[in-house]
Protein backbone atom coordinates (compact mmCIF):
# COMPACT_ATOMS: atom_id res chain seq x y z
CA UNK A 1 0.00 0.00 0.00
CA UNK A 2 1.18 3.60 -0.44
CA UNK A 3 3.67 4.99 2.26
CA UNK A 4 1.89 8.30 4.80
CA UNK A 5 3.36 11.05 4.00
CA UNK A 6 3.03 14.24 6.44
CA UNK A 7 2.12 13.39 9.97
CA UNK A 8 1.18 10.26 11.66
CA UNK A 9 -0.29 11.11 14.99
CA UNK A 10 -3.48 9.53 16.09
CA UNK A 11 -5.49 7.28 13.97
CA UNK A 12 -5.06 7.25 10.08
CA UNK A 13 -7.00 9.20 7.67
CA UNK A 14 -10.09 7.34 5.86
CA UNK A 15 -8.44 7.45 2.32
CA UNK A 16 -5.46 5.34 3.73
CA UNK A 17 -7.57 2.83 6.22
CA UNK A 18 -9.21 2.03 2.59
CA UNK A 19 -6.27 1.95 0.60
CA UNK A 20 -5.19 -0.68 2.91
CA UNK A 21 -8.67 -2.14 2.61
CA UNK A 22 -8.64 -3.01 -0.62
CA UNK A 23 -4.77 -4.10 -0.70
CA UNK A 24 -6.03 -6.48 1.88
CA UNK A 25 -8.68 -7.62 -0.09
CA UNK A 26 -7.10 -8.15 -3.16
CA UNK A 27 -4.53 -10.12 -1.52
CA UNK A 28 -3.54 -13.52 -1.87
CA UNK A 29 -5.47 -14.53 2.12
CA UNK A 30 -8.89 -12.97 0.83
CA UNK A 31 -8.93 -13.28 -3.04
CA UNK A 32 -11.02 -16.60 -2.66
CA UNK A 33 -12.73 -15.96 0.65
CA UNK A 34 -16.10 -14.07 -0.61
CA UNK A 35 -18.14 -14.04 2.76
CA UNK A 36 -14.83 -12.61 4.62
CA UNK A 37 -13.99 -9.98 2.36
CA UNK A 38 -18.25 -8.91 2.47
CA UNK A 39 -17.33 -8.98 6.34
CA UNK A 40 -14.56 -6.91 6.79
CA UNK A 41 -15.60 -4.76 4.19
CA UNK A 42 -18.85 -3.97 6.22
CA UNK A 43 -16.79 -3.97 9.23
CA UNK A 44 -14.28 -1.19 8.21
CA UNK A 45 -17.16 1.07 6.37
CA UNK A 46 -19.05 1.14 9.59
CA UNK A 47 -16.40 1.81 11.75
CA UNK A 48 -15.42 4.43 9.57
CA UNK A 49 -18.33 5.88 9.63
CA UNK A 50 -18.90 5.71 13.89
CA UNK A 51 -22.09 3.35 13.29
CA UNK A 52 -21.67 1.39 16.34
CA UNK A 53 -25.38 0.59 16.20
CA UNK A 54 -25.20 -1.30 12.82
CA UNK A 55 -21.85 -3.40 14.22
CA UNK A 56 -24.52 -5.71 16.27
CA UNK A 57 -24.02 -9.78 15.69
CA UNK A 58 -27.58 -9.45 14.64
CA UNK A 59 -27.67 -6.63 12.20
CA UNK A 60 -24.00 -8.11 10.97
CA UNK A 61 -26.27 -11.67 10.33
CA UNK A 62 -28.79 -9.73 8.23
CA UNK A 63 -26.78 -7.54 6.17
CA UNK A 64 -23.80 -9.60 5.61
CA UNK A 65 -24.74 -13.10 5.85
CA UNK A 66 -28.20 -13.33 3.84
CA UNK A 67 -30.16 -14.60 7.36
CA UNK A 68 -33.75 -13.27 7.86
CA UNK A 69 -35.30 -10.63 10.34
CA UNK A 70 -35.78 -13.21 12.84
CA UNK A 71 -33.22 -15.69 13.02
CA UNK A 72 -31.44 -16.35 16.87
CA UNK A 73 -28.32 -15.71 17.26
CA UNK A 74 -28.26 -17.77 20.25
CA UNK A 75 -28.92 -21.03 17.98
CA UNK A 76 -27.24 -19.35 14.70
CA UNK A 77 -23.53 -18.67 15.91
CA UNK A 78 -22.49 -17.52 12.08
CA UNK A 79 -21.73 -14.06 13.16
CA UNK A 80 -19.13 -15.35 16.12
CA UNK A 81 -17.72 -18.03 14.06
CA UNK A 82 -17.00 -16.02 10.60
CA UNK A 83 -15.30 -13.39 13.13
CA UNK A 84 -12.83 -15.85 14.37
CA UNK A 85 -11.85 -16.62 10.89
CA UNK A 86 -11.73 -12.95 9.71
CA UNK A 87 -9.36 -12.23 12.81
CA UNK A 88 -7.02 -15.59 11.68
CA UNK A 89 -7.08 -14.23 7.77
CA UNK A 90 -6.03 -11.14 8.97
CA UNK A 91 -3.12 -12.19 11.17
CA UNK A 92 -2.17 -14.70 8.11
CA UNK A 93 -2.62 -11.59 5.71
CA UNK A 94 0.00 -9.14 7.78
CA UNK A 95 2.59 -12.05 8.88
CA UNK A 96 2.82 -12.90 5.16
CA UNK A 97 2.16 -10.05 2.96
CA UNK A 98 1.56 -7.14 5.11
CA UNK A 99 4.91 -6.73 7.13
CA UNK A 100 5.90 -3.77 5.39
CA UNK A 101 2.51 -1.82 5.51
CA UNK A 102 1.83 1.32 7.52
CA UNK A 103 -1.85 1.09 9.03
CA UNK A 104 -3.23 -2.19 10.40
CA UNK A 105 -6.66 -3.16 10.61
CA UNK A 106 -7.88 -5.66 12.75
CA UNK A 107 -10.79 -6.59 14.47
CA UNK A 108 -10.56 -7.00 18.30
CA UNK A 109 -12.07 -9.50 20.59
CA UNK A 110 -15.35 -8.52 22.33
CA UNK A 111 -16.78 -6.49 19.65
CA UNK A 112 -17.62 -6.52 15.59
CA UNK A 113 -16.13 -2.73 14.90
CA UNK A 114 -12.55 -2.36 13.02
CA UNK A 115 -9.71 -0.79 14.68
CA UNK A 116 -7.21 0.99 12.73
CA UNK A 117 -4.02 2.08 13.98
CA UNK A 118 -0.04 3.02 12.31
CA UNK A 119 2.60 -0.20 12.25
CA UNK A 120 5.12 2.65 13.94
CA UNK A 121 5.67 5.80 14.60
CA UNK A 122 6.11 7.23 11.24
CA UNK A 123 7.28 5.71 7.69
CA UNK A 124 10.65 6.83 8.66
CA UNK A 125 10.34 4.82 11.54
CA UNK A 126 13.20 2.16 11.10
CA UNK A 127 12.03 -0.78 10.09
CA UNK A 128 10.66 -3.02 12.78
CA UNK A 129 12.49 -6.58 13.53
CA UNK A 130 9.70 -8.79 13.09
CA UNK A 131 9.86 -7.60 9.09
CA UNK A 132 13.08 -10.24 9.35
CA UNK A 133 10.79 -13.36 9.39
CA UNK A 134 7.34 -11.95 8.15
CA UNK A 135 6.30 -15.26 6.18
CA UNK A 136 6.05 -16.66 10.47
CA UNK A 137 4.97 -14.06 12.16
CA UNK A 138 1.82 -13.41 13.95
CA UNK A 139 0.80 -10.31 15.11
CA UNK A 140 -1.72 -9.38 17.85
CA UNK A 141 -3.06 -6.56 16.21
CA UNK A 142 -5.35 -5.56 18.55
CA UNK A 143 -3.34 -5.92 21.34
CA UNK A 144 -0.69 -3.79 20.10
CA UNK A 145 1.28 -1.14 22.88
CA UNK A 146 0.34 2.04 22.56
CA UNK A 147 3.50 4.47 21.24
CA UNK A 148 4.10 5.39 24.67
CA UNK A 149 4.71 2.33 26.49
CA UNK A 150 7.87 3.17 27.44
CA UNK A 151 6.69 5.80 29.65
CA UNK A 152 4.43 3.67 31.33
CA UNK A 153 5.36 3.54 35.66
CA UNK A 154 3.83 -0.03 37.33
CA UNK A 155 3.87 -0.64 40.82
CA UNK A 156 7.11 -2.27 42.25
CA UNK A 157 4.81 -5.06 43.88
CA UNK A 158 3.70 -5.64 40.27
CA UNK A 159 6.66 -5.68 38.62
CA UNK A 160 8.08 -8.32 41.68
CA UNK A 161 5.13 -10.37 40.21
CA UNK A 162 5.64 -10.62 36.88
CA UNK A 163 9.04 -11.38 37.57
CA UNK A 164 7.98 -14.32 39.82
CA UNK A 165 5.96 -15.48 37.50
CA UNK A 166 8.30 -15.39 34.10
CA UNK A 167 10.82 -17.02 36.18
CA UNK A 168 8.42 -19.98 36.88
CA UNK A 169 7.51 -20.47 33.28
CA UNK A 170 10.70 -20.81 32.77
CA UNK A 171 11.25 -22.77 35.80
CA UNK A 172 8.78 -25.06 34.70
CA UNK A 173 10.14 -25.74 30.85
CA UNK A 174 13.93 -26.60 32.23
CA UNK A 175 12.09 -29.50 34.60
CA UNK A 176 10.70 -30.20 31.02
CA UNK A 177 14.00 -30.38 29.56
CA UNK A 178 15.66 -32.68 31.79
CA UNK A 179 12.67 -35.54 31.30
CA UNK A 180 15.65 -37.28 28.22
CA UNK A 181 13.71 -37.39 25.24
CA UNK A 182 11.03 -34.49 25.90
CA UNK A 183 11.17 -32.43 22.69
CA UNK A 184 12.20 -29.59 24.15
CA UNK A 185 15.35 -31.90 24.51
CA UNK A 186 15.81 -32.41 21.52
CA UNK A 187 15.99 -28.76 20.52
CA UNK A 188 18.21 -27.81 22.97
CA UNK A 189 20.84 -30.55 21.54
CA UNK A 190 21.40 -28.38 18.47
CA UNK A 191 20.44 -24.74 20.14
CA UNK A 192 22.84 -22.29 18.68
CA UNK A 193 21.73 -19.02 20.06
CA UNK A 194 23.62 -16.97 21.55
CA UNK A 195 21.06 -14.73 22.75
CA UNK A 196 19.59 -14.87 25.90
CA UNK A 197 16.55 -13.25 25.59
CA UNK A 198 15.44 -15.70 23.05
CA UNK A 199 16.19 -18.34 24.46
CA UNK A 200 14.27 -17.58 27.50
CA UNK A 201 11.36 -16.91 25.21
CA UNK A 202 12.06 -20.33 23.35
CA UNK A 203 11.72 -22.00 26.88
CA UNK A 204 8.24 -20.35 27.71
CA UNK A 205 6.84 -21.20 24.53
CA UNK A 206 7.77 -24.55 25.57
CA UNK A 207 5.76 -24.42 28.58
CA UNK A 208 2.85 -23.18 27.03
CA UNK A 209 3.17 -25.63 24.14
CA UNK A 210 2.97 -28.85 27.07
CA UNK A 211 0.15 -27.62 28.16
CA UNK A 212 -2.29 -27.76 24.83
CA UNK A 213 -4.54 -25.66 25.74
CA UNK A 214 -6.29 -22.82 23.25
CA UNK A 215 -4.84 -20.16 25.48
CA UNK A 216 -1.55 -21.42 26.13
CA UNK A 217 -0.95 -22.39 22.67
CA UNK A 218 -1.53 -18.82 21.55
CA UNK A 219 0.41 -17.74 24.24
CA UNK A 220 3.75 -20.30 22.63
CA UNK A 221 2.83 -19.23 19.73
CA UNK A 222 3.65 -15.63 20.59
CA UNK A 223 6.63 -16.58 22.77
CA UNK A 224 8.17 -18.62 19.83
CA UNK A 225 7.43 -15.88 17.49
CA UNK A 226 9.40 -13.03 20.13
CA UNK A 227 12.46 -15.76 20.40
CA UNK A 228 12.79 -15.64 16.74
CA UNK A 229 12.55 -11.82 16.57
CA UNK A 230 15.30 -11.33 18.67
CA UNK A 231 17.11 -14.13 17.08
CA UNK A 232 16.24 -15.07 13.29
CA UNK A 233 18.83 -17.43 13.15
CA UNK A 234 17.84 -19.60 16.13
CA UNK A 235 16.32 -23.17 14.72
CA UNK A 236 15.20 -24.41 17.76
CA UNK A 237 12.48 -21.29 17.59
CA UNK A 238 11.25 -22.04 14.75
CA UNK A 239 10.97 -25.81 15.24
CA UNK A 240 8.86 -24.79 18.55
CA UNK A 241 6.64 -22.22 16.37
CA UNK A 242 6.19 -25.64 13.92
CA UNK A 243 5.17 -27.82 16.62
CA UNK A 244 2.07 -25.39 17.72
CA UNK A 245 1.06 -24.89 14.23
CA UNK A 246 0.96 -28.84 14.00
CA UNK A 247 -1.62 -28.82 16.93
CA UNK A 248 -3.56 -25.44 16.75
CA UNK A 249 -6.41 -26.85 14.23
CA UNK A 250 -6.45 -30.13 16.81
CA UNK A 251 -7.36 -27.76 19.55
CA UNK A 252 -8.66 -24.31 18.51
CA UNK A 253 -10.54 -23.55 15.98
CA UNK A 254 -7.94 -22.55 13.45
CA UNK A 255 -8.41 -24.13 9.97
CA UNK A 256 -6.22 -27.16 8.98
CA UNK A 257 -4.96 -25.70 5.96
CA UNK A 258 -3.70 -22.43 7.57
CA UNK A 259 -2.23 -23.99 10.52
CA UNK A 260 -0.51 -26.89 8.39
CA UNK A 261 1.03 -24.37 6.13
CA UNK A 262 1.91 -22.27 8.61
CA UNK A 263 3.76 -25.42 10.30
CA UNK A 264 5.62 -26.64 7.15
CA UNK A 265 7.18 -23.09 6.49
CA UNK A 266 8.39 -23.41 10.02
CA UNK A 267 9.88 -26.68 9.75
CA UNK A 268 11.36 -26.07 6.44
CA UNK A 269 13.09 -22.86 7.34
CA UNK A 270 14.49 -24.93 10.82
CA UNK A 271 15.45 -27.71 8.74
CA UNK A 272 17.37 -24.92 6.21
CA UNK A 273 18.98 -23.17 9.67
CA UNK A 274 20.31 -26.82 11.13
CA UNK A 275 20.00 -30.13 9.23
CA UNK A 276 20.94 -31.80 12.27
CA UNK A 277 18.01 -30.38 14.14
CA UNK A 278 15.85 -33.62 15.30
CA UNK A 279 13.29 -31.43 16.24
CA UNK A 280 13.00 -29.86 13.03
CA UNK A 281 12.33 -33.09 11.28
CA UNK A 282 10.18 -34.43 13.65
CA UNK A 283 8.23 -31.03 12.74
CA UNK A 284 8.89 -31.63 9.17
CA UNK A 285 7.50 -34.89 9.00
CA UNK A 286 4.30 -34.41 10.98
CA UNK A 287 3.35 -31.75 8.92
CA UNK A 288 4.28 -33.30 5.71
CA UNK A 289 1.89 -36.59 6.73
CA UNK A 290 -1.03 -34.37 8.05
CA UNK A 291 -1.11 -31.45 6.12
CA UNK A 292 1.07 -31.97 2.70
CA UNK A 293 -0.25 -35.59 2.19
CA UNK A 294 2.69 -36.55 1.61
CA UNK A 295 3.79 -40.12 3.40
CA UNK A 296 7.09 -40.94 1.59
CA UNK A 297 8.86 -37.66 2.92
CA UNK A 298 7.13 -37.84 6.64
CA UNK A 299 8.42 -41.79 6.80
CA UNK A 300 11.50 -40.11 5.33
CA UNK A 301 11.78 -37.42 7.82
CA UNK A 302 11.08 -39.73 10.53
CA UNK A 303 13.70 -41.72 10.57
CA UNK A 304 15.86 -39.25 9.81
CA UNK A 305 14.81 -37.66 13.85
CA UNK A 306 15.51 -40.81 14.86
CA UNK A 307 18.88 -41.79 13.36
CA UNK A 308 19.75 -38.00 14.59
CA UNK A 309 18.45 -39.01 17.78
CA UNK A 310 17.06 -42.40 18.81
CA UNK A 311 15.62 -41.07 22.59
CA UNK A 312 13.82 -38.21 20.99
CA UNK A 313 10.56 -38.71 21.73
CA UNK A 314 8.23 -37.28 19.93
CA UNK A 315 9.69 -38.78 16.94
CA UNK A 316 8.65 -41.68 18.08
CA UNK A 317 5.13 -40.82 18.98
CA UNK A 318 4.55 -38.88 16.34
CA UNK A 319 5.11 -41.62 14.11
CA UNK A 320 3.62 -44.20 15.43
CA UNK A 321 0.43 -42.10 15.09
CA UNK A 322 1.65 -42.14 11.06
CA UNK A 323 1.62 -45.53 11.40
CA UNK A 324 -1.62 -46.16 12.70
CA UNK A 325 -3.43 -44.17 9.74
CA UNK A 326 -1.37 -46.17 7.05
CA UNK A 327 -2.89 -49.04 8.76
CA UNK A 328 0.49 -50.86 10.14
CA UNK A 329 -0.77 -51.64 13.29
CA UNK A 330 2.47 -53.57 14.90
CA UNK A 331 4.75 -51.05 13.52
CA UNK A 332 2.78 -48.45 15.31
CA UNK A 333 2.20 -50.20 18.34
CA UNK A 334 6.00 -51.07 18.34
CA UNK A 335 6.99 -47.35 18.07
CA UNK A 336 3.98 -45.89 20.98
CA UNK A 337 5.52 -48.36 23.13
CA UNK A 338 9.13 -47.14 22.87
CA UNK A 339 7.78 -43.25 23.35
CA UNK A 340 6.26 -44.43 26.09
CA UNK A 341 9.50 -45.98 27.83
CA UNK A 342 11.25 -42.67 27.03
CA UNK A 343 8.51 -40.39 28.71
CA UNK A 344 6.09 -42.76 30.87
CA UNK A 345 4.58 -39.38 32.49
CA UNK A 346 3.23 -38.20 29.01
CA UNK A 347 -0.79 -38.68 29.59
CA UNK A 348 -0.61 -37.10 25.11
CA UNK A 349 1.41 -40.29 24.09
CA UNK A 350 -0.92 -42.81 27.07
CA UNK A 351 -4.16 -41.08 24.94
CA UNK A 352 -2.87 -41.79 21.79
CA UNK A 353 -1.79 -45.70 22.49
CA UNK A 354 -5.47 -46.28 23.17
CA UNK A 355 -6.47 -45.27 19.86
CA UNK A 356 -3.97 -47.08 18.22
CA UNK A 357 -5.10 -50.03 20.73
CA UNK A 358 -8.98 -49.37 20.06
CA UNK A 359 -7.82 -49.72 16.10
CA UNK A 360 -6.27 -52.55 17.01
CA UNK A 361 -9.42 -54.05 17.85
CA UNK A 362 -8.35 -54.17 21.77
CA UNK A 363 -11.76 -52.18 22.54
CA UNK A 364 -11.77 -52.45 26.47
CA UNK A 365 -8.73 -51.81 27.22
CA UNK A 366 -8.19 -48.20 25.10
CA UNK A 367 -11.64 -47.16 26.64
CA UNK A 368 -10.60 -47.90 29.64
CA UNK A 369 -7.14 -46.54 29.53
CA UNK A 370 -8.89 -43.13 28.05
CA UNK A 371 -11.58 -42.95 31.21
CA UNK A 372 -8.88 -43.08 33.74
CA UNK A 373 -6.42 -40.44 32.07
CA UNK A 374 -10.42 -38.99 31.75
CA UNK A 375 -10.72 -38.59 35.51
CA UNK A 376 -7.01 -38.07 36.47
CA UNK A 377 -6.97 -35.20 33.68
CA UNK A 378 -10.36 -33.64 33.25
CA UNK A 379 -8.57 -30.85 31.37
CA UNK A 380 -7.37 -32.92 28.87
CA UNK A 381 -8.58 -32.22 25.22
CA UNK A 382 -7.42 -35.03 23.67
CA UNK A 383 -8.91 -37.72 25.77
CA UNK A 384 -12.69 -36.59 25.54
CA UNK A 385 -12.09 -36.45 21.68
CA UNK A 386 -10.98 -40.03 21.52
CA UNK A 387 -13.75 -41.14 23.85
CA UNK A 388 -16.41 -39.05 21.73
CA UNK A 389 -15.26 -40.76 18.69
CA UNK A 390 -15.43 -44.67 19.99
CA UNK A 391 -18.42 -43.80 22.07
CA UNK A 392 -20.35 -42.09 18.63
CA UNK A 393 -18.51 -45.43 16.66
CA UNK A 394 -19.93 -47.70 19.07
CA UNK A 395 -23.64 -45.91 18.88
CA UNK A 396 -23.29 -44.91 22.61
CA UNK A 397 -25.03 -41.81 22.22
CA UNK A 398 -25.68 -40.18 25.74
CA UNK A 399 -21.68 -40.68 26.78
CA UNK A 400 -20.69 -39.31 23.09
CA UNK A 401 -22.69 -36.32 23.68
CA UNK A 402 -21.74 -35.82 27.49
CA UNK A 403 -17.29 -36.50 25.79
CA UNK A 404 -18.19 -33.74 23.27
CA UNK A 405 -19.70 -31.38 25.16
CA UNK A 406 -16.22 -31.32 26.90
CA UNK A 407 -14.35 -31.12 23.86
CA UNK A 408 -16.46 -27.91 22.73
CA UNK A 409 -16.18 -26.56 26.26
CA UNK A 410 -12.09 -27.07 26.59
CA UNK A 411 -11.75 -25.86 23.33
CA UNK A 412 -13.95 -22.59 22.98
CA UNK A 413 -15.78 -23.96 19.94
CA UNK A 414 -19.06 -22.25 20.09
CA UNK A 415 -20.13 -24.11 16.99
CA UNK A 416 -18.96 -27.40 18.41
CA UNK A 417 -21.31 -26.56 21.71
CA UNK A 418 -24.38 -25.78 19.69
CA UNK A 419 -23.90 -28.86 17.97
CA UNK A 420 -23.83 -30.33 20.94
CA UNK A 421 -27.05 -29.13 22.35
CA UNK A 422 -28.80 -29.54 19.20
CA UNK A 423 -27.93 -33.36 19.26
CA UNK A 424 -29.08 -33.19 23.13
CA UNK A 425 -32.47 -31.87 22.57
CA UNK A 426 -33.30 -34.48 19.68
CA UNK A 427 -32.09 -37.09 21.41
CA UNK A 428 -34.08 -36.56 24.56
CA UNK A 429 -37.10 -36.07 21.82
CA UNK A 430 -36.59 -39.13 19.65
CA UNK A 431 -33.88 -41.16 20.42
CA UNK A 432 -30.51 -41.66 18.12
CA UNK A 433 -31.64 -41.29 14.65
CA UNK A 434 -33.82 -38.09 15.78
CA UNK A 435 -30.22 -36.59 17.25
CA UNK A 436 -27.61 -37.74 14.18
CA UNK A 437 -30.03 -36.40 11.62
CA UNK A 438 -30.43 -32.91 13.70
CA UNK A 439 -26.87 -32.73 13.95
CA UNK A 440 -26.34 -33.37 10.51
CA UNK A 441 -28.79 -30.92 9.43
CA UNK A 442 -27.12 -28.52 11.89
CA UNK A 443 -23.23 -29.29 10.36
CA UNK A 444 -24.49 -29.36 6.94
CA UNK A 445 -25.15 -25.14 7.98
CA UNK A 446 -21.34 -25.06 9.48
CA UNK A 447 -19.37 -26.08 6.56
CA UNK A 448 -17.45 -23.73 4.83
CA UNK A 449 -14.54 -23.36 1.94
CA UNK A 450 -12.10 -22.19 5.41
CA UNK A 451 -13.67 -24.82 7.66
CA UNK A 452 -15.13 -28.12 5.62
CA UNK A 453 -16.93 -30.37 7.52
CA UNK A 454 -17.00 -32.97 4.95
CA UNK A 455 -15.88 -36.05 6.84
CA UNK A 456 -17.66 -35.16 9.74
CA UNK A 457 -20.37 -35.45 7.82
CA UNK A 458 -19.90 -38.56 6.17
CA UNK A 459 -19.75 -39.84 9.82
CA UNK A 460 -23.24 -39.06 10.59
CA UNK A 461 -24.50 -40.45 6.93
CA UNK A 462 -22.70 -43.82 7.47
CA UNK A 463 -24.09 -44.29 10.89
CA UNK A 464 -27.76 -43.47 9.06
CA UNK A 465 -27.07 -46.02 7.11
CA UNK A 466 -27.02 -43.39 3.69
CA UNK A 467 -23.99 -45.35 2.46
CA UNK A 468 -24.39 -43.24 -1.12
CA UNK A 469 -24.32 -39.77 0.93
CA UNK A 470 -21.68 -40.98 3.06
CA UNK A 471 -19.63 -41.59 0.10
CA UNK A 472 -19.82 -38.24 -1.30
CA UNK A 473 -19.16 -36.30 1.48
CA UNK A 474 -15.73 -38.45 1.72
CA UNK A 475 -15.24 -37.87 -1.67
CA UNK A 476 -15.38 -33.82 -0.93
CA UNK A 477 -13.72 -34.44 2.20
CA UNK A 478 -10.39 -35.63 -0.09
CA UNK A 479 -11.23 -32.53 -2.04
CA UNK A 480 -10.92 -30.39 0.68
CA UNK A 481 -8.19 -32.11 1.79
CA UNK A 482 -9.74 -32.27 5.48
CA UNK A 483 -7.16 -34.53 7.67
CA UNK A 484 -9.56 -36.71 8.79
CA UNK A 485 -9.69 -38.57 6.01
CA UNK A 486 -6.20 -39.95 5.55
CA UNK A 487 -7.63 -42.14 9.09
CA UNK A 488 -10.94 -43.65 6.87
CA UNK A 489 -9.51 -46.91 6.32
CA UNK A 490 -9.78 -47.88 10.09
CA UNK A 491 -12.52 -45.92 11.43
CA UNK A 492 -15.42 -48.58 12.66
CA UNK A 493 -18.22 -46.28 11.69
CA UNK A 494 -17.17 -46.86 8.20
CA UNK A 495 -17.20 -50.39 8.37
CA UNK A 496 -20.42 -50.52 6.88
CA UNK A 497 -18.98 -49.10 3.24
CA UNK A 498 -16.59 -51.15 2.89
CA UNK A 499 -18.69 -53.85 0.32
CA UNK A 500 -19.55 -50.55 -1.46
CA UNK A 501 -18.37 -50.36 -4.85
CA UNK A 502 -17.24 -46.89 -4.12
CA UNK A 503 -15.01 -47.30 -1.20
CA UNK A 504 -12.45 -49.00 -3.15
CA UNK A 505 -12.58 -45.92 -5.23
CA UNK A 506 -12.30 -43.54 -2.33
CA UNK A 507 -9.22 -45.41 -1.45
CA UNK A 508 -7.63 -45.00 -4.82
CA UNK A 509 -8.71 -41.44 -5.00
CA UNK A 510 -6.92 -40.88 -1.51
CA UNK A 511 -3.68 -43.07 -3.18
CA UNK A 512 -3.62 -40.64 -5.88
CA UNK A 513 -4.19 -37.58 -4.18
CA UNK A 514 -1.03 -38.36 -2.45
CA UNK A 515 0.88 -39.12 -5.62
CA UNK A 516 0.11 -35.39 -7.04
CA UNK A 517 2.16 -34.60 -4.37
Amino acid sequence: MPKASGPVAGHPPQELVRQQLDTILASESFRNATRLSRFLRYAVEESLASNAEVLKEHRIGLKVFGRKTDYDTRTDPVVRVEARQLRFKLADYYSRFGTADDVIISLPKGGYAAHFEWRSEGPDAATEPSARMAEFREPSVSQRPEPNIRTRRYPARTVILVALAAAAIVAGAITLAARRGHPLWGSMATDRSTNAEAHELYLKGRYYWDKRTPESLNLAVDSFTQAIVKDPGYAAAYVGLADTYNLLSEYTAMPEAEAFSRALAAAKKAVELDDRSVGAHTSLAFASFWGAWDPVMAEREYKRAIELDPNYVAAHHWYATMLNAEGRSRESLAQIERARELDPASATILADKAVILFKAVQKDRATAILTQLAESEPSFISTHRYLAFIYLAEENFDAYLSELGKVAGLSHDQEQLDLVSTGERAYAAGGGRAMLEAMQQRLAGYSSPERPRNYEMAQLCALLGENKRAIEYLQAAIGSRESSVLDMASAAEFAGLHKDPGWNKLLNQIRAARRSQ
